[in-house]
């Protein structure tokens, strides 16, 4: 006997057709590829609307179809920019590296010598933000150095370049860090009682950051390292050039030096009774 029809058959397979019509668009990948021109679109739909995964998955899909097409040195640009943004930063410098080896006289091989300083100031936040709760000599701060002669270079290749204010901008966030970072590190010396390396890491960081912001406070901590060590000269001096170089400074108040650089626990640490902090 045959089996009987449900009277809901009509309606299923009315469903089962869109889908099929559809490319079963639900489920499946959103990448398509047609003509390469459609494709591109498609891949640059993507990149506006901020999807970089399937930018990535219709640009990769591109750039297998097209290897040699009309858009496939741009493709090329658009992926490194895509991983960037997708912060799958090794990706990213493994193919700026490349076109720069391929293509080292394309005409918008500057963007690309731009791209891998900005690439390598992502690699080095994250790094820093994943051991920011580490004892700040342990921290590796090298990749804001490597930053900084990435975007060096770019300046010095490309002194003319669309991208020079911005790689201007981000090195000297690149060199904020660093400033920052040895001042912290000197502050670190200082609390355990090691005023010697404290001395050391904070005259590197006023002769290597002059104008950083972070000059004040070095100044004002290095008249307490001299003063732990009994130096009150070296106190005086150091403090006469605070009043010169920062009048304003926030540690002059009153015309009297109020800085205070005793490590204290913070407000969390007795809340938890010691668990965190």
């Amino acid at each position: 006997m045959l089996a009987r029809l449900s009277v809901h058959t009509p309606a299923i397979v009315a469903l089962l057709s869109i889908l099929l019509l559809t490319g079963c668009g639900l489920f499946g990948p959103q990448t398509r590829i047609t003509t390469e021109a459609d494709s591109y679109a498609r891949a640059q739909d993507f990149l506006e609307a901020g999807n970089y995964n399937l930018a990535i998955e219709q640009l990769e899909a591109m750039e297998n179809r097209f290897p040699f097409g009309a858009y496939a040195t741009q493709v090329q640009l658009d992926l490194i920019y895509a991983h960037y943004e997708r912060r799958q930063y090794d990706r990213a410098m493994r193919r700026a590296n490349r076109f720069i080896r391929l293509q080292p006289a394309h005409p918008r091989v500057d963007y690309v010598y731009y791209m891998r300083g900005l690439i390598r100031f992502g690699m080095a936040e994250r790094t820093a933000s994943l051991l920011s709760t580490r004892n700040p000599v342990d921290r590796d701060v090298s990749g804001y150095d490597e930053t900084f002669q990435l975007l060096d270079e770019f300046l010095d290749r490309f002194p003319n370049s669309d991208y020079r204010d911005d790689a201007k901008g981000i090195m000297q966030v690149a060199r904020t860090r660093m400033a920052e970072h040895s001042f912290n590190v000197a502050l670190y010396y200082y609390q355990v009682d090691r005023p010697e390396p404290a001395l050391t890491r904070l005259q590197k960081l006023l002769s290597e950051f002059p104008g950083e912001p972070v000059q004040d406070n070095a100044l004002a901590l290095k008249i307490r390292t001299h003063e732990k060590q009994g130096d009150e000269a070296s106190a005086r001096n150091t403090e006469d050039l605070l009043r010169t170089e920062f009048p304003d400074s926030e540690f002059l108040v009153s015309d009297e030096l109020v800085a205070d650089f005793r490590f204290r626990r913070p407000w969390y640490f007795w809340l938890t009774l010691g668990l965190v902090g």
